[in-house]
Protein backbone atom coordinates (compact mmCIF):
# COMPACT_ATOMS: atom_id res chain seq x y z
CA UNK A 1 0.00 0.00 0.00
CA UNK A 2 2.87 2.69 1.24
CA UNK A 3 4.92 1.73 -2.07
CA UNK A 4 1.57 2.09 -4.28
CA UNK A 5 1.24 5.72 -2.67
CA UNK A 6 4.66 6.57 -3.16
CA UNK A 7 4.88 5.79 -6.63
CA UNK A 8 1.67 7.77 -7.22
CA UNK A 9 3.44 10.70 -6.12
CA UNK A 10 6.13 10.23 -7.97
CA UNK A 11 4.22 9.81 -10.95
CA UNK A 12 2.16 12.76 -10.19
CA UNK A 13 6.06 14.48 -9.59
CA UNK A 14 7.10 13.59 -13.17
CA UNK A 15 3.87 15.11 -14.48
CA UNK A 16 3.83 18.25 -12.96
CA UNK A 17 8.03 18.36 -14.15
CA UNK A 18 7.03 17.53 -17.38
CA UNK A 19 4.38 19.66 -18.30
CA UNK A 20 6.39 22.77 -17.05
CA UNK A 21 9.23 21.77 -18.81
CA UNK A 22 7.32 21.18 -21.90
CA UNK A 23 5.75 24.93 -21.40
CA UNK A 24 9.18 26.75 -20.62
CA UNK A 25 10.10 29.18 -22.63
CA UNK A 26 12.69 32.15 -22.72
CA UNK A 27 11.17 35.38 -23.40
CA UNK A 28 13.15 37.39 -25.63
CA UNK A 29 15.88 39.75 -23.89
CA UNK A 30 14.52 38.68 -20.54
CA UNK A 31 14.23 35.75 -18.01
CA UNK A 32 12.06 32.14 -17.86
CA UNK A 33 8.38 32.60 -19.41
CA UNK A 34 5.58 30.01 -20.01
CA UNK A 35 4.38 29.16 -23.59
CA UNK A 36 0.85 29.93 -23.84
CA UNK A 37 -2.18 31.20 -25.79
CA UNK A 38 -1.60 34.72 -26.23
CA UNK A 39 -5.69 34.94 -24.75
CA UNK A 40 -4.14 34.40 -21.92
CA UNK A 41 -0.68 36.65 -22.29
CA UNK A 42 -2.56 40.15 -20.91
CA UNK A 43 0.63 42.22 -21.97
CA UNK A 44 1.69 40.33 -25.38
CA UNK A 45 -2.45 40.61 -26.03
CA UNK A 46 -2.57 43.97 -25.68
CA UNK A 47 0.80 44.28 -27.70
CA UNK A 48 -0.59 41.97 -30.56
CA UNK A 49 -3.89 44.10 -31.07
CA UNK A 50 -2.08 47.34 -31.01
CA UNK A 51 -3.16 49.05 -34.31
CA UNK A 52 -0.11 50.70 -35.08
CA UNK A 53 2.68 48.82 -33.95
CA UNK A 54 6.87 49.86 -34.45
CA UNK A 55 9.57 48.06 -36.12
CA UNK A 56 10.46 46.67 -32.53
CA UNK A 57 7.18 45.81 -31.40
CA UNK A 58 6.59 43.66 -34.73
CA UNK A 59 9.64 42.28 -33.80
CA UNK A 60 9.18 41.34 -30.24
CA UNK A 61 6.31 39.32 -31.12
CA UNK A 62 8.01 37.41 -33.71
CA UNK A 63 10.38 36.33 -31.13
CA UNK A 64 7.85 35.34 -28.73
CA UNK A 65 6.17 33.10 -30.83
CA UNK A 66 6.17 29.80 -29.65
CA UNK A 67 3.96 26.37 -29.53
CA UNK A 68 3.49 23.19 -30.93
CA UNK A 69 2.08 21.45 -34.36
CA UNK A 70 -1.17 20.23 -32.52
CA UNK A 71 -1.78 23.59 -31.07
CA UNK A 72 -4.92 25.59 -32.84
CA UNK A 73 -4.40 29.16 -31.11
CA UNK A 74 -1.06 31.76 -31.73
CA UNK A 75 1.00 31.19 -28.38
CA UNK A 76 3.63 33.07 -27.18
CA UNK A 77 6.39 32.57 -24.75
CA UNK A 78 4.68 34.98 -21.66
CA UNK A 79 6.36 36.33 -18.73
CA UNK A 80 5.68 35.68 -15.35
CA UNK A 81 2.90 37.74 -14.11
CA UNK A 82 5.18 39.66 -11.48
CA UNK A 83 6.68 41.42 -14.67
CA UNK A 84 3.41 42.56 -15.94
CA UNK A 85 2.98 45.94 -14.58
CA UNK A 86 6.95 46.25 -15.90
CA UNK A 87 6.84 45.06 -19.46
CA UNK A 88 8.41 46.49 -22.21
CA UNK A 89 8.95 44.78 -25.37
CA UNK A 90 12.41 44.85 -26.14
CA UNK A 91 13.15 42.19 -28.57
CA UNK A 92 17.00 41.07 -29.94
CA UNK A 93 18.59 42.76 -32.23
CA UNK A 94 21.69 41.34 -33.93
CA UNK A 95 24.02 44.15 -35.86
CA UNK A 96 23.96 43.61 -39.60
CA UNK A 97 26.23 45.19 -42.26
CA UNK A 98 22.96 46.62 -44.65
CA UNK A 99 19.24 45.98 -44.12
CA UNK A 100 18.94 43.76 -46.94
CA UNK A 101 17.14 40.58 -47.44
CA UNK A 102 19.42 38.07 -49.02
CA UNK A 103 19.57 35.40 -47.21
CA UNK A 104 17.59 33.06 -43.80
CA UNK A 105 19.42 32.01 -41.06
CA UNK A 106 18.02 31.14 -37.51
CA UNK A 107 19.69 31.05 -34.43
CA UNK A 108 18.29 28.94 -31.64
CA UNK A 109 18.22 30.38 -27.88
CA UNK A 110 16.91 27.18 -26.06
CA UNK A 111 17.08 24.35 -27.42
CA UNK A 112 14.45 22.47 -25.22
CA UNK A 113 11.66 19.99 -26.61
CA UNK A 114 10.83 20.38 -30.17
CA UNK A 115 7.48 21.78 -29.06
CA UNK A 116 9.01 24.64 -27.53
CA UNK A 117 11.28 26.60 -29.57
CA UNK A 118 11.77 30.68 -29.23
CA UNK A 119 14.51 31.54 -31.54
CA UNK A 120 16.70 34.97 -32.09
CA UNK A 121 17.28 35.95 -35.16
CA UNK A 122 19.17 38.43 -37.27
CA UNK A 123 17.45 41.41 -38.43
CA UNK A 124 18.29 40.69 -41.80
CA UNK A 125 15.28 37.90 -41.94
CA UNK A 126 13.33 35.56 -39.98
CA UNK A 127 12.32 31.88 -39.69
CA UNK A 128 10.32 30.79 -36.84
CA UNK A 129 9.63 27.83 -34.60
CA UNK A 130 6.18 28.05 -33.44
CA UNK A 131 4.37 25.04 -34.39
CA UNK A 132 0.78 26.20 -36.38
CA UNK A 133 -0.42 22.14 -36.98
CA UNK A 134 -0.64 20.63 -40.37
CA UNK A 135 -4.17 21.48 -42.54
CA UNK A 136 -4.22 19.09 -45.55
CA UNK A 137 -7.63 19.01 -47.03
CA UNK A 138 -9.27 15.88 -48.36
CA UNK A 139 -7.76 12.69 -48.43
CA UNK A 140 -4.47 12.29 -46.68
CA UNK A 141 -5.00 14.12 -43.82
CA UNK A 142 -2.70 12.67 -41.44
CA UNK A 143 -0.06 13.48 -44.30
CA UNK A 144 2.71 16.34 -43.44
CA UNK A 145 2.28 19.54 -45.16
CA UNK A 146 4.68 22.13 -45.99
CA UNK A 147 8.05 19.64 -44.55
CA UNK A 148 11.06 20.89 -47.06
CA UNK A 149 13.50 18.18 -46.74
CA UNK A 150 15.68 19.16 -49.78
CA UNK A 151 18.75 17.45 -49.54
CA UNK A 152 20.43 19.39 -53.01
CA UNK A 153 22.17 22.05 -53.29
CA UNK A 154 21.06 25.24 -52.87
CA UNK A 155 13.03 34.37 -61.15
CA UNK A 156 14.38 38.14 -61.05
CA UNK A 157 17.13 38.09 -59.05
CA UNK A 158 16.46 34.73 -58.07
CA UNK A 159 18.70 31.37 -57.34
CA UNK A 160 18.64 27.98 -58.65
CA UNK A 161 16.72 25.47 -56.06
CA UNK A 162 17.60 22.24 -55.14
CA UNK A 163 16.06 19.39 -57.37
CA UNK A 164 13.81 18.20 -54.49
CA UNK A 165 13.07 21.74 -53.19
CA UNK A 166 9.47 22.81 -52.17
CA UNK A 167 7.83 19.80 -53.78
CA UNK A 168 4.22 21.09 -54.05
CA UNK A 169 5.08 23.48 -56.69
CA UNK A 170 2.74 23.19 -59.89
CA UNK A 171 2.61 23.69 -63.47
CA UNK A 172 -0.25 24.36 -65.35
CA UNK A 173 -0.42 23.56 -69.06
CA UNK A 174 -3.02 25.24 -71.26
CA UNK A 175 -3.66 24.15 -74.85
CA UNK A 176 -2.28 26.66 -77.68
CA UNK A 177 -4.19 27.56 -81.01
CA UNK A 178 -1.62 25.09 -82.15
CA UNK A 179 -2.80 22.07 -80.06
CA UNK A 180 0.51 22.24 -78.26
CA UNK A 181 0.26 22.16 -74.38
CA UNK A 182 1.96 25.58 -72.83
CA UNK A 183 3.27 26.51 -69.24
CA UNK A 184 0.61 29.42 -68.96
CA UNK A 185 0.54 29.31 -64.77
CA UNK A 186 1.86 28.14 -61.53
CA UNK A 187 0.39 26.70 -58.75
CA UNK A 188 0.68 24.93 -55.40
CA UNK A 189 -0.20 21.32 -54.16
CA UNK A 190 -2.66 21.22 -51.05
CA UNK A 191 -3.62 18.01 -51.01
CA UNK A 192 -3.36 14.98 -53.19
CA UNK A 193 -5.97 16.17 -55.45
CA UNK A 194 -6.24 20.00 -55.53
CA UNK A 195 -3.81 22.95 -56.54
CA UNK A 196 -4.45 26.34 -55.47
CA UNK A 197 -3.82 29.27 -57.91
CA UNK A 198 -4.81 32.50 -59.00
CA UNK A 199 -8.48 32.98 -60.42
CA UNK A 200 -6.99 34.97 -63.50
CA UNK A 201 -5.21 31.35 -64.42
CA UNK A 202 -8.80 29.54 -64.32
CA UNK A 203 -9.61 30.58 -67.36
CA UNK A 204 -6.13 32.13 -68.41
CA UNK A 205 -5.83 34.09 -71.48
CA UNK A 206 -5.94 30.37 -73.72
CA UNK A 207 -8.70 29.20 -71.40
CA UNK A 208 -9.12 26.35 -69.03
CA UNK A 209 -5.71 24.20 -67.91
CA UNK A 210 -5.62 20.67 -69.19
CA UNK A 211 -2.98 19.31 -67.51
CA UNK A 212 -0.82 19.56 -63.91
CA UNK A 213 2.29 19.34 -64.03
CA UNK A 214 4.33 17.82 -60.79
CA UNK A 215 7.76 16.91 -60.10
CA UNK A 216 9.18 19.44 -62.53
CA UNK A 217 12.66 20.81 -62.38
CA UNK A 218 14.22 21.38 -66.12
CA UNK A 219 11.68 22.05 -68.76
CA UNK A 220 14.03 21.50 -70.95
CA UNK A 221 14.29 17.88 -70.05
CA UNK A 222 11.41 15.78 -70.51
CA UNK A 223 10.43 13.51 -68.67
CA UNK A 224 13.46 12.84 -66.36
CA UNK A 225 15.51 15.37 -64.89
CA UNK A 226 19.22 14.36 -63.51
CA UNK A 227 21.29 16.81 -61.04
CA UNK A 228 24.99 15.95 -60.18
CA UNK A 229 25.19 15.94 -56.15
CA UNK A 230 28.13 16.96 -53.63
CA UNK A 231 28.99 13.67 -53.48
CA UNK A 232 29.29 12.99 -57.22
CA UNK A 233 26.49 11.10 -57.32
CA UNK A 234 23.44 11.66 -59.07
CA UNK A 235 19.95 12.78 -58.34
CA UNK A 236 17.14 11.72 -60.68
CA UNK A 237 13.43 13.29 -60.81
CA UNK A 238 10.39 11.93 -63.23
CA UNK A 239 7.71 14.51 -63.68
CA UNK A 240 3.94 13.75 -63.13
CA UNK A 241 1.20 14.78 -65.38
CA UNK A 242 -1.89 14.88 -64.64
CA UNK A 243 -4.86 15.60 -66.77
CA UNK A 244 -7.24 18.49 -65.54
CA UNK A 245 -11.17 17.47 -64.51
CA UNK A 246 -12.47 20.81 -62.86
CA UNK A 247 -10.97 24.36 -62.08
CA UNK A 248 -13.12 26.56 -60.04
CA UNK A 249 -12.89 30.53 -59.76
CA UNK A 250 -13.66 31.92 -56.75
CA UNK A 251 -17.52 33.52 -57.61
CA UNK A 252 -16.12 37.45 -56.78
CA UNK A 253 -13.06 37.40 -58.68
CA UNK A 254 -13.46 40.78 -60.59
CA UNK A 255 -10.73 41.44 -63.29
CA UNK A 256 -11.56 45.08 -63.82
CA UNK A 257 -9.67 45.90 -59.95
CA UNK A 258 -8.27 42.55 -59.41
CA UNK A 259 -10.37 41.39 -56.74
CA UNK A 260 -10.43 37.29 -54.96
CA UNK A 261 -7.80 36.83 -57.95
CA UNK A 262 -7.96 32.91 -55.84
CA UNK A 263 -8.53 29.69 -58.22
CA UNK A 264 -9.03 25.80 -57.83
CA UNK A 265 -7.77 22.99 -59.75
CA UNK A 266 -8.80 19.73 -59.26
CA UNK A 267 -7.08 16.40 -61.00
CA UNK A 268 -8.88 13.78 -62.34
CA UNK A 269 -6.65 11.20 -60.02
CA UNK A 270 -5.30 11.60 -56.90
CA UNK A 271 -1.08 11.88 -56.84
CA UNK A 272 1.18 9.66 -54.46
CA UNK A 273 3.32 12.13 -51.84
CA UNK A 274 6.99 11.13 -51.81
CA UNK A 275 10.05 13.25 -51.95
CA UNK A 276 9.26 15.19 -55.46
CA UNK A 277 5.62 15.61 -54.53
CA UNK A 278 4.67 17.19 -50.75
CA UNK A 279 1.44 19.44 -50.35
CA UNK A 280 2.13 22.65 -48.86
CA UNK A 281 -0.14 23.45 -45.59
CA UNK A 282 -3.22 26.49 -45.58
CA UNK A 283 -2.54 28.88 -43.23
CA UNK A 284 -4.54 28.33 -40.07
CA UNK A 285 -4.26 31.15 -37.91
CA UNK A 286 -4.00 35.26 -39.27
CA UNK A 287 -0.28 35.60 -40.27
CA UNK A 288 -0.89 38.88 -41.25
CA UNK A 289 -0.77 41.17 -37.83
CA UNK A 290 2.44 39.61 -36.84
CA UNK A 291 4.20 41.14 -40.60
CA UNK A 292 7.04 43.67 -40.18
CA UNK A 293 9.83 45.11 -41.30
CA UNK A 294 11.87 41.91 -41.08
CA UNK A 295 9.85 39.40 -42.71
CA UNK A 296 10.55 37.51 -45.38
CA UNK A 297 8.86 35.20 -48.27
CA UNK A 298 9.85 33.09 -50.84
CA UNK A 299 8.85 32.94 -54.65
CA UNK A 300 9.76 29.78 -56.60
CA UNK A 301 8.56 28.88 -59.88
CA UNK A 302 9.87 29.10 -63.49
CA UNK A 303 8.41 32.05 -65.05
CA UNK A 304 10.19 35.41 -66.51
CA UNK A 305 13.66 36.67 -65.93
CA UNK A 306 12.76 40.31 -67.85
CA UNK A 307 11.41 38.58 -70.95
CA UNK A 308 13.71 35.27 -70.61
CA UNK A 309 12.34 32.43 -70.19
CA UNK A 310 13.34 30.55 -66.57
CA UNK A 311 13.83 26.95 -67.57
CA UNK A 312 15.18 25.50 -64.41
CA UNK A 313 12.95 25.37 -61.03
CA UNK A 314 14.12 28.93 -59.40
CA UNK A 315 13.66 31.25 -56.32
CA UNK A 316 13.88 34.83 -54.40
CA UNK A 317 13.23 35.95 -50.89
CA UNK A 318 11.30 38.75 -51.17
CA UNK A 319 10.29 41.09 -48.13
CA UNK A 320 6.94 42.44 -46.56
CA UNK A 321 5.92 45.24 -47.29
CA UNK A 322 2.88 46.66 -45.06
CA UNK A 323 -0.41 47.93 -47.03
CA UNK A 324 -0.21 51.37 -46.56
CA UNK A 325 3.05 51.74 -48.13
CA UNK A 326 1.75 49.40 -50.93
CA UNK A 327 -1.08 51.35 -51.61
CA UNK A 328 0.99 54.50 -52.64
CA UNK A 329 2.61 52.02 -55.66
CA UNK A 330 -0.44 50.68 -57.19
CA UNK A 331 -3.10 52.00 -59.64
CA UNK A 332 -5.86 49.71 -57.65
CA UNK A 333 -6.97 49.79 -53.86
CA UNK A 334 -5.10 46.95 -51.50
CA UNK A 335 -7.30 45.32 -48.81
CA UNK A 336 -6.84 43.37 -46.18
CA UNK A 337 -7.35 40.31 -48.53
CA UNK A 338 -3.77 40.94 -50.30
CA UNK A 339 0.05 40.59 -49.40
CA UNK A 340 2.31 43.39 -50.52
CA UNK A 341 6.32 42.02 -51.00
CA UNK A 342 9.23 42.68 -52.95
CA UNK A 343 9.72 46.31 -54.49
CA UNK A 344 13.62 45.42 -54.17
CA UNK A 345 15.43 46.36 -57.44
CA UNK A 346 15.95 43.11 -59.87
CA UNK A 347 14.45 40.95 -57.47
CA UNK A 348 10.21 39.93 -58.37
CA UNK A 349 8.04 37.71 -59.71
CA UNK A 350 7.03 37.63 -63.17
CA UNK A 351 4.47 36.42 -65.85
CA UNK A 352 4.79 33.20 -65.77
CA UNK A 353 5.06 32.66 -61.82
CA UNK A 354 1.18 33.67 -62.09
CA UNK A 355 -0.91 31.35 -59.52
CA UNK A 356 2.64 30.39 -57.74
CA UNK A 357 2.77 30.28 -54.00
CA UNK A 358 4.10 33.49 -51.95
CA UNK A 359 5.50 31.39 -49.14
CA UNK A 360 6.39 31.82 -45.68
CA UNK A 361 8.45 29.47 -42.88
CA UNK A 362 7.02 29.02 -39.85
CA UNK A 363 8.41 26.25 -37.40
CA UNK A 364 10.19 24.43 -40.05
CA UNK A 365 6.84 24.11 -42.19
CA UNK A 366 6.29 26.24 -45.06
CA UNK A 367 2.80 27.82 -45.69
CA UNK A 368 1.59 29.24 -48.36
CA UNK A 369 -0.19 33.14 -47.27
CA UNK A 370 -0.08 34.37 -50.49
CA UNK A 371 -0.87 33.64 -54.44
CA UNK A 372 1.11 35.35 -57.21
CA UNK A 373 -1.83 37.78 -58.28
CA UNK A 374 0.03 41.09 -60.24
CA UNK A 375 3.02 43.34 -60.41
CA UNK A 376 4.29 46.07 -62.13
CA UNK A 377 5.00 45.47 -66.07
CA UNK A 378 9.11 45.56 -65.88
CA UNK A 379 9.84 42.75 -63.13
CA UNK A 380 11.94 43.75 -59.99
CA UNK A 381 11.27 47.28 -59.90
CA UNK A 382 12.76 49.14 -56.83
CA UNK A 383 10.02 50.80 -54.58
CA UNK A 384 7.49 48.90 -56.42
CA UNK A 385 6.41 45.57 -54.63
CA UNK A 386 3.93 42.95 -56.14
CA UNK A 387 0.68 41.89 -54.73
CA UNK A 388 -0.41 38.65 -53.88
CA UNK A 389 -3.90 37.49 -52.45
CA UNK A 390 -3.88 37.13 -48.99
CA UNK A 391 -4.43 33.12 -49.22
CA UNK A 392 -5.78 33.64 -45.11
CA UNK A 393 -8.96 35.44 -46.30
CA UNK A 394 -10.32 32.41 -48.19
CA UNK A 395 -9.66 29.06 -46.45
CA UNK A 396 -13.35 28.85 -45.56
CA UNK A 397 -14.16 28.76 -49.55
CA UNK A 398 -11.33 26.42 -49.98
CA UNK A 399 -12.57 23.98 -47.99
CA UNK A 400 -16.05 24.47 -49.29
CA UNK A 401 -15.18 23.85 -52.64
CA UNK A 402 -12.93 21.10 -51.74
CA UNK A 403 -15.38 19.65 -49.66
CA UNK A 404 -17.89 20.03 -52.18
CA UNK A 405 -15.91 17.91 -55.08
Amino acid sequence: MVFAFRSAVYLCILYYLNVHAYNACKVPNAGAGTCISISKCTPLQILYKKQHKNRLENLFIQQSLCGNSDSPALKVCCPSEDDWSSFKPRPVIFPGPDNVYTSIRTTEIIPTKETSKPVVTDPQSFTFNTGLGTRILGENKNSNCGVDTASSNRITGGNVTGIDQYPWLALLEYQSTTEENIDGCGGALINTRFVLTAGHCVPGSLGMPTYVRLAEYDKTTTPTDSVETDGGGFDYITEKRIAVENAIRHPLYSRIDVRNDIGIVKMVSDVVFGDFVKAICLPKINFLPTFGEYTNFTVAGWGTDNGVNIEVKSEVILPYVHLDKCQGTQDYMITKSQICAGGVKGKDTCKGDSGGPLMYEYDKLFYVVGVVSYGMSICGTEGSPAVYTNVYEYVPWIESVINKN
